[in-house]
């Protein structure tokens, strides 16, 4: 039953038609890195942890072409959380396993970037020092010098909270932390220098309204050559904030940057969401700088974004794609389908373009706000998009028959594309029922390597990194048994040449939001929906699993048709499980399917009499 809801769902949709699952077979099965009983977000929030070295490392020539993953870590139940790396080499043989930094305090959420030139890591991490404040310190790995992982250099703090803010925030309470980290192969000093970024987010709550993090952020950067990474306090660093992000932080009704930052050349991107509490609005955004972080940001938007689901789309990364014409990141967008939203930086335009129709992607608890996911890499023409995906364990949990083998079953949603994302493959599926590489183990928090590497004949190697947990949840926040786990890595050959070209289903500026409750239901649920593009052609209709039109909901009962195709307003209409005839349908698994004009979503629910 799980692969006809999947195809049938494809198939109901106009206009968004997938290719084939691409060909893949595992090249490295899982394999453990460490245990650990921290199970939740090990690579971080907003960073790629796998990050790939060039094959040789200069000025020394040495070979390289290996691995660096950073993560935090817990050995045992009752030990500190510490931040560690993994380093494996070209024949994916693991090297080493170590503590990054041999520092007695709690340490968390590292991001790394892999200087193109040296090969060296540069890892930075947020660390407890005092129990006021956490402090963000930064190492490198001086790999350039023998060839060899694991010779991190004295770590350096590089933001004192709340010292190093306050010249630019004027508050004596603001602490930056959740750092990431991007090496540009180009300063405007020129010759050999490169550029270091560290980008940390403001925990300190809002000084407008409401006690939360208010997420402006301190940008720091230094000018560099590979001599100088043994001491990386010796760098002349400068240290910035963002007008419009402290803008937001200090105006009187809370709003909250969801985002991530990425870097190249000269640019510097912030993208995500931003939510306004008081009315709960969300609209995308971003911040452009072509000045190496320099001067000003140019702030572009895009309101009337869904609330909920950009809040269960925070922990996303940025990509640069077609040729870095545009910016790209993954997260949902009005429903719960998983969708790729671009900005191109020509144009100044917004697209959204759907990844994958039926999903629910995330871990199945209360509340997604923590339990998101959503990473992209690309290399070239060729991208992949990973999260996790609970649908079939939502289905075992509400008793849906068929579905008994799902519970507590989290799956690895792989999509690629072979042609800079316009068109986007049918998912893997990775899962311990339908897997044999992945049997007896509970995969979460994935992380795809920032590099596709290139295997020749169109086939391409993708890293990951993943949390199997030993308990169904997230025991730090209040899910699941404290029993923890292991950090796990793998690697896949991915055929990228046995996909095809396919029409997906990509609007520029137009937005459908579709969502019914209760699901399940027994004799009625309330649909409701709104769509950003005025159009007069606004249906709303319910099928069978078969495929079979059962009704045509009237839009016409709405408050305001009008109304409900020109704006985000939310709008709602009652199916009460009958068909066109007025007899009651069986129970079972139904479609409901929003047209306006040339776009359509869809979305599924479950008939429980």
């Amino acid at each position: 039953m799980k692969y006809v809801l999947k195809i049938l769902a494809l198939l109901l949709v106009s206009n968004f038609l997938f290719s084939q699952v691409p060909d893949y077979n595992f090249m490295i099965e899982p394999t453990e890195l460490m245990s650990s009983y921290f199970d939740y977000m090990p690579g971080g929030y907003n960073n790629i942890p796998i990050q790939i070295q060039p094959e040789v490392s200069f000025p020394n020539n040495y070979p390289a072409g290996g691995i660096y993953i950073a993560y935090q870590a817990k050995e045992t139940s009752f030990s500190e959380r510490f931040v560690y790396f993994s380093y494996i080499n070209s024949l994916g043989e693991i090297v080493s396993t170590d503590l990054i930094s041999p520092g007695n305090y709690r340490q968390g959420y590292p991001g790394i970037d892999i200087d193109p030139v040296s090969c060296d890591p540069i890892c930075c991490w947020h660390t407890e020092v005092d129990q006021s404040y956490h402090d963000c310190h930064i190492t490198a790995d001086i790999f350039h010098n023998s060839g060899f992982s694991g010779n991190w250099t004295d770590e350096f703090t590089i933001i004192d909270n709340p010292e190093t803010g306050f010249p630019f925030t004027g508050f004596d309470d603001d602490e930056f932390v959740w750092p990431a980290v991007y090496i540009s192969n180009s300063s405007p000093l020129g010759e050999d220098y490169r550029r270091i970024y560290v980008s940390a987010n403001n925990n300190t709550d809002s000084h407008g309204e409401l006690p939360y993090p208010c997420e402006n952020v301190l940008l720091c950067y230094a000018d560099f050559l590979s001599s100088e990474l043994d001491d990386l306090s010796t760098l002349d660093w400068t240290y910035r904030t963002i007008e419009q992000m402290d803008d937001w932080c200090n105006e009187g009704s809370y709003q909250r940057p969801h985002k991530a930052f990425i870097v190249h050349e000269n640019i510097v991107v912030y993208a995500g969401y931003l939510n306004t509490y008081e009315n709960q609005s969300s609209e995308v955004f971003v911040l452009i700088n072509e000045n190496y972080g320099e001067g000003p940001f140019e702030y572009y938007s895009y309101p009337a974004v869904s609330y909920y689901s950009a809040m269960y789309s925070r922990h996303m990364n940025l990509v640069f794609r077609d040729d870095y014409s545009k910016v790209s990141f993954v997260g949902v967008r009005g429903s719960y389908t998983p969708r790729l939203i671009s900005f191109d930086l020509n144009t100044h335009e917004f697209s959204f373009q759907d990844l994958f129709v039926s999903s629910l992607p995330f871990t199945y608890y209360e509340d997604f706000f923590h339990f998101n996911n959503f990473k992209i890499v690309e290399t070239g023409n060729r991208l992949v998009a990973v999260w996790q995906d609970c649908q079939n364990a939502l289905y075992a949990s509400q008793g849906v028959e068929g579905y008994e083998e799902w519970e507590d079953v989290v799956e690895i949603v792989i999509c690629i594309s072979n042609d800079s994302g316009e068109t986007w493959s049918d998912p893997i599926f990775l899962n311990p029922i339908e897997t044999p590489e992945l049997e007896d183990l509970k995969s979460n928090y994935a992380y795809p390597g920032d590099v596709i590497e290139d295997l020749g004949n169109d086939h391409g190697k993708l890293h990951l990194f993943f949390y199997s947990d030993h308990s169904f949840g997230c025991y730090i926040h209040g899910y699941g048994q404290d029993l923890g786990g292991e950090l796990m890595y793998a690697a896949l050959d991915i055929d990228f040449g046995s996909i095809t070209s396919s029409e997906n289903f990509e609007f520029s500026q137009v937005q459908i939001a579709l969502s019914n409750y209760p699901n399940p239901f027994q004799t009625t649920t309330t649909i409701s929906f709104s769509v950003t593009q005025t159009s007069r052609f606004v249906t709303l209709d319910i099928y069978n699993i078969k495929g079979q039109k059962v009704k045509t909901l009237d839009i016409l009962e709405c408050s305001n048709r009008v109304a409900a195709a020109s704006t985000q307003l939310m709008h709602s209409i009652d199916w009460n499980g009958k068909d066109e005839f007025g007899k009651p349908v069986n129970s079972g698994v139904y479609f409901y399917k929003l047209t306006s004009g040339k776009n359509s979503a869809v979305k599924k629910m479950i008939l429980m009499r």
